[in-house]
């Protein structure tokens, strides 16, 4: 986890130093094995060839079963039109199941897609996302702010 602060951190100070875009996803949604309340935070970084994310998908339950999902992907965007735009990312995530037994919480390839509209301020945009790790899968839908 603090591996992923550190690469947040890292991720706002070079946005501020070359041409690419950093921004926020904010998401609620649901898990797909047995129906569980989800959400979604993600700080994304996008250059003009690709893009990079990281953040945490967590089941809103209090089973140690569900835990949270820790991750950072990479991706690309592909414009269907002006206003919408596919964007499949790829990455190694790792489920927090415990603090204390550590032998509950692994390590897994996280596999996303998710379908992006531009809204009427340029700034905002919402959008419907899947998640899986094969072993967990989530659906999402939020918004995403773009910041710099």
């Amino acid at each position: 986890m603090k591996k992923i602060s550190i690469l947040a951190i890292a991720t706002v100070f070079i946005s501020l130093s070359s041409s690419a875009q950093f921004g926020v996803d904010v998401g609620a949604g649901v898990t797909v094995e047995k129906p569980t309340p989800a959400a979604e935070l993600n700080l994304h970084y996008n250059f003009p060839v690709l893009n990079i994310s990281t953040g945490y998908i967590a089941a809103l339950s209090r089973s140690v079963k569900d835990g949270a999902l820790f991750n950072i992907r990479v991706g690309k965007q592909f414009w269907l039109d002006d206003a919408y735009y596919i964007n499949p990312t790829i990455g190694y995530s790792h489920l927090l199941r415990s603090v204390d037994q550590k032998n509950l919480n692994q390590n897994y390839p996280i596999f996303g897609v998710g379908i992006y509209r531009q809204t009427r301020v340029d700034e905002l945009q919402v959008y419907l996302a899947g998640t899986s790790t094969g072993k967990m899968t989530f659906i999402t839908f939020g918004i995403r702010g773009l910041i710099l």
